[in-house]
């Protein structure tokens, strides 16, 4: 023979109480939501001051590979006119 237990009836109390327990489980959540989104401001913030570095960074860098392209330019130039004196000399001789 098969014997259950009688349902444990929900009444308006048992109701209102979880009511209470999920409305305050949700209150956490969202407070929790409040911490995480600040976090997120702070992060934001130093993303922020860190783009500005490499921006400066970049700047910095293009002005050394420009002075570094006038060098080669004129170290380029001098080779080249030394081959043509080079030849020249050769085919002088």
């Amino acid at each position: 023979m098969d014997v259950t237990a009688p349902r444990k009836i929900w009444t308006g109390d048992r109701l209102d109480g979880l009511e209470k327990k999920v409305d305050d489980g949700f209150a956490q959540v969202d407070e929790r939501f409040k911490q995480v989104d600040k976090l997120f401001e702070k992060v934001d913030e130093r993303f922020d001051k860190v783009e500005g570095k490499i921006e400066g960074l970049d700047t910095k860098f293009d002005t050394k590979f420009d002075r570094l392209n006038e060098r080669f330019t004129y170290l380029t130039w001098g080779l080249f006119f030394a081959a043509v004196v080079i030849l020249a000399t050769l085919i002088a001789l």
